[in-house]
């Protein structure tokens, strides 16, 4: 196959991307379509995901866009032998540099596992590989990028890999944009239901949270704020749920968790001493229920931290059990209760 064949290859590859990406961003269009009539006070922020989203769509469609598609080429042993100038664009180093290098050094170290399988599939099956992956440029900044893949021989007969890639970064942006507003839409539901959540959240100090599967799923910033941490972004997708709670208080928390995530009961409402970011204490009142969130079972609630923030002194922890536990309270090695299943 010479390059009457890569062009067909080319072809074929350029049409796998363009379908999934046009039907993915046609089905988020109309999502924000409908929502920006239903949700007023978030008017502002779809309309940037609107214009972001288009801008995507444009780019991707004009010769010389951002958003224009690359190809190169891996051998058997996954070195880059050919690569085109967009492509070499996307990967932010010039052409020739990227010869004879592998893919891999180029893609995130937490993916290249998932790239090897792919590597390997498509060398061994018919067919075309696709999916997403994350790019670490030479500058240090990292791309989503969307691919697909397939097996061809060059004009010699050897077996190639042909990849095409375009860049989604912007179109990933939007799509964790509406999965937060989703996650907001299921909360308001609950909240506004039940006059104590209701009542609770237009507290200043009041704050709202999401539990899935032992991590916070979603936090808002009055939740940050109690537990004297800056933005929610440090606390969803990175702590546990033991983290913030003082370990005496651990196996509670984590069996309330556990009844409602099993259905033993609906929801609940108690108390327990949580442990802020500087490891001080802070007494808490929480009211959440049972619910499902992307298909998996969560418990959403609101939390109410004292007015004034009642912190204990650190010298009535050690008064109390704490004895032997290690420096940074609740962020420990042998927190047995941090990883609420």
């Amino acid at each position: 196959m010479g390059n009457e064949g890569r062009e067909f290859v080319d072809s074929v590859l350029s049409s796998e991307i363009a379908d999934v990406l046009g039907r993915s961003a046609e089905k988020m269009r109309r999502e924000i379509d409908a929502r920006m009539l239903l949700l007023d006070r978030s008017k502002e922020s779809l309309l940037g995901m609107q214009e972001g989203l288009s801008r995507f769509q444009c780019e991707r469609r004009e010769p010389g866009g951002r958003s224009q598609q690359g190809f190169l080429t891996l051998d058997a042993n996954a070195l880059i032998v050919d690569i085109d100038g967009p492509c070499a664009d996307l990967l932010g180093e010039p052409a020739e540099k990227l010869l004879n290098r592998r893919f891999a050094c180029v893609v995130s170290p937490d993916e290249r596992g998932f790239l090897g399988g792919v590597i390997d599939d498509a060398l061994t099956r018919e067919g075309k590989q696709s999916g997403e992956l994350s790019l670490q440029r030479v500058d240090g900044s990292v791309i989503d990028v969307r691919f697909a893949c397939c097996r061809w021989h060059d004009e010699r007969g050897v077996p190639r890999l042909r990849f095409a890639l375009v860049d989604v970064s912007e179109c990933k942006t939007v799509a964790l944009e509406l999965n937060r507003l989703r996650a907001d839409d299921q909360m308001r539901q609950v909240i506004y239901a039940d006059n104590w959540l209701h009542g609770i959240i237009e507290q200043s100090l009041a704050g709202i949270y999401l539990i899935q599967e032992g991590r916070f799923a979603y936090a808002n910033q009055g939740f940050a704020d109690i537990f004297g941490f800056d933005s929610p972004a440090d606390i969803v997708g990175k702590l546990s749920v033991g983290e913030l709670v003082a370990p005496e208080e651990r196996a509670k928390v984590a069996d309330n968790i556990r009844r409602r995530m099993e259905g033993d009961v609906p929801e609940m409402r108690y108390s327990f001493v949580g442990l802020r970011k500087d490891g001080r204490r802070v007494e808490v009142e929480v009211h959440g229920r049972r619910m499902a969130y992307e298909g998996k079972p969560a418990v959403i609630g609101v939390m109410a931290g004292p007015r004034r923030h009642k912190l204990l002194a650190q010298e009535k922890q050690n008064d109390q059990s704490l004895v032997g536990s290690p420096n940074r309270p609740g962020c420990t090695a042998n927190a047995s209760g941090c990883d609420f299943q």
